[in-house]
């Protein structure tokens, strides 16, 4: 079977909703496109079984934990939700998170993933106030820690888009490239 011939099967076997989640992440490995010597992307890959590229990576991750979370994920006793928590870790996170997730499901509790993704979620926050206490503290001053307090949220879009445009000079409100509109 060529590529085109699995990728048309894989796309049908999903809207028909054949597989689980590991064997569509054994598709997705078996299916690569530097087996087939074309030079086509996991992102063409995605477009054409109509799926986002996240989708793929989220599958995709499945093959990189141990064979116990690859066994329970074969047995169906992952889901989406489960996933997208997994994905979302950093990488050595990732293994204790889908075997706590096993644990609770084993244990006959509804598995609660929220602690692990608001523990990253303000890990990350901490870290920038920290940083950006740090900068201040040592007269650091100018875009960069502006840059920080607007990621925090502290300072509007359009305070940051003037800094930018006076900082940069040739940045023009209507540069695609620009991460907001200018406006709040």
């Amino acid at each position: 079977m060529d590529l085109q011939q699995k990728l048309n099967k894989f796309a049908e076997d999903l809207k028909n909703k054949r597989l689980n989640l590991w064997q569509q992440a054994q598709i997705l490995h078996e299916i690569k496109p530097s087996r087939y010597g074309c030079k086509c992307t996991l992102t063409d890959i995605a477009r054409h079984i109509k799926r986002s590229r996240k989708w793929v990576h989220h599958r995709l991750i499945l093959l990189s934990l141990p064979d116990e979370v690859k066994n329970a994920a074969n047995k169906g006793l992952f889901n989406v939700a489960d996933l997208e928590v997994i994905a979302s870790l950093p990488k050595d996170k990732r293994q204790n998170a889908s075997l706590r997730i096993l644990k609770d499901k084993a244990a006959g509790k509804n598995p609660t993933t929220d602690d692990l993704k608001h523990k990253t979620t303000r890990q990350s926050v901490k870290k920038i106030q920290n940083l950006l206490r740090f900068m201040l503290k040592h007269g650091v001053e100018g875009l960069p820690p502006r840059l920080l307090a607007w990621c925090l949220g502290r300072i509007p879009d359009s305070e940051i888009h003037a800094e930018l445009k006076d900082s940069l000079g040739d940045c023009k409100d209507d540069d695609p490239d620009l991460p907001f509109s200018g406006r709040d």
